[in-house]
């Protein structure tokens, strides 16, 4: 007989507590099959709240620690930092999270935190008797609101995930329900998406090879795809720090007229509706050459996140780093294996996340890394809790797997631009393709 449907295995056998019509079996279903499907049980770890699921490690076949009511963010926050390779996530009610947790929440959500949180807004305090909440809507009627919940004298809701996404920490932040089907199928596929956050795959186009317009397709079939971050390549005529793969491609989109200000445009383009964070990459006398206070202030009016030059030593980074921050962007800083000593003080001084190069040498496809990227993060994340991702020679799926197991994602460039080098405009689907293979492989 054919199994079409059972238990997710991280689901124990234990009989829910929970009221009939109540959703917290349903969602306690669906982050299970995420788990399961994700492969993760083994390293995830759940915190409990104060609230109707305080008991919810009898259901979780995973480890789970209790916390003080209103304070998961704060234990899971302590838990991640402590171990920086475990799955963590919090399971709140809007009583536990959206009252006496508000600070919490909101003050993990600033810092960016590298957990998940799975809030349940029921609108009222269910636990103890169906008292109105900090959620309850207009009109609700509530045990403490008879007359229904009126915004002139109990004021109006808090709509949390309107509140957390005016701050800048959040990387993804989704509002479902599970009252009927669809709406379920939906639940799952923004709890999944929130867990496989964890670890990030990071693309680089050349801009302008072959041409703008290809360009805008390919990152929009890799953001499709599962790409977290797009590094954008500004073409310069001696770019230093790349391979023939990069060299060429940048040879090519000069030849095709492309200029700093046509990928600002085409950048203007592309946030209609790409919204995950973007990063140029090119050399210093390109921002040199633009003026460096005018290209900074274009990058963040076209909607870019920051910038990475990698001719650039740390010792000489002030006189780009200072501007870039007076306009909210982030200069990425690199590490590399001969850094040693100095990775501690770049990691203190760095932001947006740490780019580890795994080779010594210029970008392109390599057979094998031997570098100990695991030390690297290692001594960065002693010195400053921010991302990891691993850069350089990264070209399959098992080097990208390898080096995101160590590091908080991987960074692939050549290999990608071959693919546009090699198709030209028929390119896309190529793209498309290898993307969603390499994604697959860091989840």
């Amino acid at each position: 007989m054919k199994t079409i449907f059972k238990k997710p295995n991280s689901l124990t056998d234990t009989v829910f507590h929970y009221c009939p019509g109540c959703s917290h079996g349903i969602v306690h279903r669906l982050v299970c099959e995420v788990i399961d499907e994700l492969d993760i049980s083994g390293k995830t770890i759940a915190v409990e709240p104060v609230g109707c699921a305080v008991t919810a490690h009898n259901y979780f076949d995973f480890d789970v620690v209790q916390a003080a009511h209103g304070r998961a963010p704060a234990v899971a926050t302590g838990i991640k930092r402590s171990l920086p390779d475990r799955v963590v996530f919090t399971y709140q009610g809007d009583g536990d999270l959206a009252s006496i947790g508000t600070a919490e929440t909101v003050h993990s959500a600033a810092r960016g935190e590298n957990i998940t949180v799975i809030f349940i807004n029921n609108t009222i305090y269910g636990m103890t008797g169906g008292q109105m909440a900090p959620t309850s809507l207009p009109g609700q009627v509530t045990q403490t609101s008879p007359y229904g919940r009126d915004p002139k004298i109990q004021g109006n809701p808090v709509r949390v995930c309107e509140m957390l996404a005016t701050l800048d920490g959040p990387s993804y932040i989704a509002r479902v329900s599970t009252d009927s089907v669809p709406h379920i199928k939906d639940a799952k596929k923004a709890i999944k998406k929130a867990f496989e956050n964890g670890k990030a795959f990071i693309a680089f186009v050349t801009c302008g090879d072959p041409d703008l317009e290809t360009t805008a397709a390919a990152v929009r079939a890799a953001v499709e795809n599962g790409a977290d971050l797009i590094e954008l390549g500004i073409p310069f005529s001696d770019p230093s720090a790349e391979g023939p793969v990069i060299q060429g491609a940048n040879l090519r989109a000069l030849q095709g007229g492309v200029t700093t200000d046509a990928i600002f445009q085409f950048v203007q383009e592309l946030r209609r509706d790409v919204t995950i964070p973007l990063v140029f990459m090119t050399y210093a006398n390109v921002v040199f050459s633009y003026g460096t206070d005018r290209f900074m202030k274009t990058a963040k009016e076209v909607g870019m996140d920051g910038l990475i030059l990698p001719d650039v030593p740390y010792e000489e980074k002030e006189e780009f780093d200072s501007v870039a921050k007076a306009y909210g962007l982030d200069l990425i800083s690199l590490i590399a294996p001969t850094s040693e000593d100095r990775i501690s003080m770049i990691a203190k001084d760095a932001s947006g996340f740490v780019y580890c190069v795994s080779s010594l040498g210029v970008t392109g496809v390599r057979s094998s890394i031997t570098t100990d990227i695991g030390a690297m993060v290692k001594l960065v994340k002693a010195a400053k809790d921010i991302p990891c991702a691993v850069g350089f020679g990264i070209s399959t799926p098992e080097q990208a797997k390898k080096m995101a197991d160590q590091s908080d994602g991987a960074i692939v460039g050549s290999a990608i631009v071959k693919l546009c080098g090699a198709y030209g405009k028929d390119c896309v689907s190529k793209v498309k393709a290898y993307v969603k293979e390499m994604k697959d492989a860091i989840r």
